[in-house]
């Protein structure tokens, strides 16, 4: 889903800001050998699993996904 980008005056600096939004994915993952949970964000579940296995530390063998949601962002951009 794409929306169009909106575009705000800074009266400051005399000059627009593009606002561009884009979805991004994000899963929160518990390793239970050490009891931490961590966030990870990216375009979609396939890389933020691939982070989380990566972020693996001291041979933990067991992961848990907590929560998965799609998040908006917004790039910002000098007009």
């Amino acid at each position: 889903m794409n929306e169009q980008p909106w575009k705000v005056w800074n009266s400051e600096k005399c000059r627009m800001t593009q606002y561009t939004p884009y979805t991004v994915y994000k899963i929160s993952v518990r390793y239970i050998k050490e009891n931490t949970i961590k966030d990870f964000v990216g375009m979609d579940r396939g890389s933020c699993l691939m982070q989380a296995e990566v972020a693996v530390e001291h041979d933990d063998e067991i992961m848990m996904i907590e929560s998965e949601s799609e998040e908006r962002l917004y790039k910002r951009e000098q007009l």
